[in-house]
């Protein structure tokens, strides 16, 4: 009866289903499994996950099943190994104080593939490293100004910077000098690149509440808002880029979410949404990863000093052919007075919020249910970072933490991996303390700071013909 269904409804009906589904149906019959293996409904998963945003050339004859099965258990592959199963790289010389780091490879079937790694310097250097041999493979020349921070676009192997006196640069880490340069009116503090379906653009933060869109790769203005009276220090996209988050560390001013396509073009009419939260200033956010219209921010109860969450949905409406965001506020809760207030926060796409208090590390459901508590933190959590399948954290006692977000008979919770260690010199001084880690599919890089002019790096890599 079921192979009587014409192909068509039958691929309509695939089309809502996740890759689990997709390769259980496949077992129903042949008829169901050539459809279930259509490759508009593999690319169209990948899309989701990934967010790919330009035509992706597959290589040699993989299918998109066959990518999104390869890049899937890679994911897990990192989750399931063991400190033994990495290779373990230091960089040797003074490479200054490490600023923000970001990856400049992405995501790829091949399996020769580096782990390229790009980091800002108190030294005014751009450094791109090769983290499987521990290596730097590029370097900028020394700026005239220190830079502040970077984003990447792996997909089009591109990393910008923005120094202290608002000039930003596009580099490709191959050729020594940028390949575009502008000099904004004013210092800036904060970048975010973005790959939409109507190219590639850059936004920018300046000290005058500014945020500018620059396209990419000319780096001309396409559009300048005025978010704030004070300077914009924090900009995230969510995971499909179709919203940017805005705001500043006065807390006075309320952050705002701007509709990115709003962003593109000086033409268009945007009202921001300015997401309001209780009785506090914001301290964190955190976009769900794969409900990209969901929102979790984190508020700091300045009156009773108590920290809260709050969860928003955000939706689009056309109001008089203008568009104009809403938010739906659709949970929120409390900590308790006695709990010391936490600093970091992650969310999975399972309403699951995961949060350090000290040396612990607490899993809560959005509306206020504790599901874990995590005591295997021997000394206080400096430190997380996450993306949708892992999470990390870095402690006081030169650690890093693997954790996995898993799901086990439709129940989403957090898995812990494995623990890294650093035992090399800077370990025995104590005045000074600053690390944080960040992964890919192949390696963990851990940066660890005990000097307040000099950072060391470590670089985990998975060794080849390790057993997935």
């Amino acid at each position: 009866m079921a192979s009587q269904l014409p192909e068509d409804v039958l691929l309509e009906i695939f089309s809502f289903l996740d890759a689990f589904s997709l390769l259980q149906v496949s077992k129903v019959s042949k008829y169901w499994k050539n459809v279930a293996e259509t490759e508009s409904l593999w690319r169209n998963l990948c899309v989701q996950k990934w967010f790919l945003r330009k035509p992706f050339q597959l290589q040699g004859t993989q299918t998109w099943k066959q990518h999104f099965l390869h890049l899937t258990k890679k994911e897990r592959q990192m989750g399931l190994a063991q400190p033994e199963d990495f290779n373990v790289k230091e960089p040797r010389g003074n490479f200054g104080l490490i600023g923000p780091m970001a990856y400049f490879s992405g995501p790829t079937p091949d399996e020769q593939e580096k782990s390229i790694l790009c980091t800002v310097s108190s030294n005014c250097t751009l450094y791109a490293w090769d983290v499987q041999e521990g290596t730097v493979i590029w370097r900028s020349p020394v700026q005239r100004s220190r830079l502040l921070t970077l984003t990447t676009l792996p997909q089009m192997r591109l990393v910008f910077t923005v120094d202290v006196e608002g000039t930003v640069k596009m580099w490709n880490c191959l050729n020594e000098d940028a390949l575009g340069v502008i000099h904004m009116p004013d210092p800036c503090f904060s970048l975010e690149s973005c790959l939409t379906a109507e190219g590639p653009f850059l936004m920018v933060g300046s000290i005058k509440g500014n945020i500018h869109t620059l396209t990419v790769p000319e780096l001309q203005e396409v559009s300048k808002v005025n978010a704030f009276t004070c300077r914009v220090d924090f900009l995230q996209f969510s995971p499909d880029k179709k919203w940017l988050f805005a705001s500043g560390t006065h807390q006075a001013i309320s952050p705002m979410i701007y509709l990115t396509e709003c962003l593109l073009s000086s033409t268009r009419s945007h009202l921001p949404l300015i997401l309001t939260v209780p009785y506090a200033s914001c301290c964190r956010i955190s976009w769900a990863s794969r409900k990209p219209n969901r929102i979790v921010v984190m508020f700091r109860n300045c009156l009773f000093k108590r920290t809260g969450f709050i969860t928003f949905d955000l939706r689009v409406q056309r109001n008089e052919g203008r568009m104009v965001v809403k938010a739906n506020p659709i949970a929120s809760f409390q900590l308790p007075a006695r709990m010391k207030n936490p600093a970091w926060m992650k969310v999975s796409d399972r309403n699951l919020i995961a949060f350090e208090s000290g040396p612990r590390l607490f899993l809560y459901t959005i509306h206020g249910h504790m599901m874990k508590q995590f005591d295997c933190h021997l000394r206080t959590i400096s430190s997380l970072w996450s993306n949708s399948v892992h999470l990390l954290t870095t402690t006081m006692d030169d650690s890093v933490h693997m954790y996995m977000w898993e799901e086990d008979d439709n129940k989403p919770y957090l898995k812990r991996c494995f623990q890294l260690r650093y035992t090399g010199p800077l370990r025995d001084n104590p005045h000074y303390y600053v690390s944080r880690a960040i992964c890919d599919n192949r390696s963990i890089v851990f940066m660890v700071s005990k000097s307040r002019d000099f950072s060391t790096l470590l670089m985990y890599s998975l060794k080849n013909g390790k057993k997935e």
